[in-house]
């Protein structure tokens, strides 16, 4: 299978996963919580970065991506197009070194709140976010994965880090259930996207494990 641009594959999760052997994740850089990508002290992602790490044996890049700086507040919480076309840029980096990809919501905690206050807002601008990724990259095979969260959870609570609330992961799997149902809803490639999804902070505590729901049985 060519990795890029192409029609893609009506296959099991089981059988990509068999296909990306070892992963390298591009931290540091477009998940920075500011608009320059080296603030956190790593340099800007080139594409001999990206063929230096093919060339060490790894077969995926994640590339954790945060969005809150570089998307409208409001609706219709429009992404900024040049921001899209950076992120295509180091895509196709890892596509013309034979890599897989991962593309995810990453350090938008801020507004990606699971209470009763925040939640309906939340899935709207979350909805529209993935929408615009889901179509913007709609021509790229199953080589290209997306990650709807980055370990959501709700920050400052005493069980952010032990599995959470049961209200907070609900909301998480409604959280979910919008970005699948909105990349779905774009057809094409999308139809067959493989996603990834998380529970409440990527937690293996028993209640957050037990609680996710597979948005429509994906």
């Amino acid at each position: 299978m060519g990795l890029g641009i192409g029609e893609a594959r009506d296959i099991s999760s089981f059988d990509l996963v068999a296909e990306m052997g070892v992963g390298w994740n591009l931290g540091n850089s477009f998940d920075v919580t500011a608009r320059d990508k080296t603030l956190w002290g790593n340099p800007a992602p080139s594409f001999a970065m990206v063929t230096a790490v093919k060339a060490m044996g790894f077969g995926t890049i994640r590339i954790p991506i945060t969005w809150g700086f570089h998307q409208q507040e409001n609706a219709p919480y429009t992404i900024e197009p040049g921001y899209l076309q950076e992120i295509e840029t180091v895509v196709e980096h890892a596509f013309r070194n034979q890599m897989h990809v991962i593309i995810n919501v990453h350090h938008d905690n801020d507004w990606v709140v699971p209470t009763a206050e925040a939640a309906e807002e939340a899935q709207a601008r979350l909805a529209s976010l993935w929408t615009q990724v889901a179509n913007h990259f709609i021509e790229y095979n199953d080589s290209l994965i997306f990650e709807t969260l980055n370990e959501p959870r709700l920050e400052g609570i005493p069980e952010e880090w032990s599995g959470g609330t049961a209200e907070g992961r609900g909301f998480i799997n409604d959280f979910h259930k919008a970005a699948v149902d909105a990349i779905r809803a774009t057809g094409g490639n999308n139809e067959l996207r493989h996603i990834m999804i998380t529970t409440w902070a990527a937690s293996t505590v028993g209640a957050a494990m037990d609680d996710l729901v597979l948005p429509n049985d994906d």
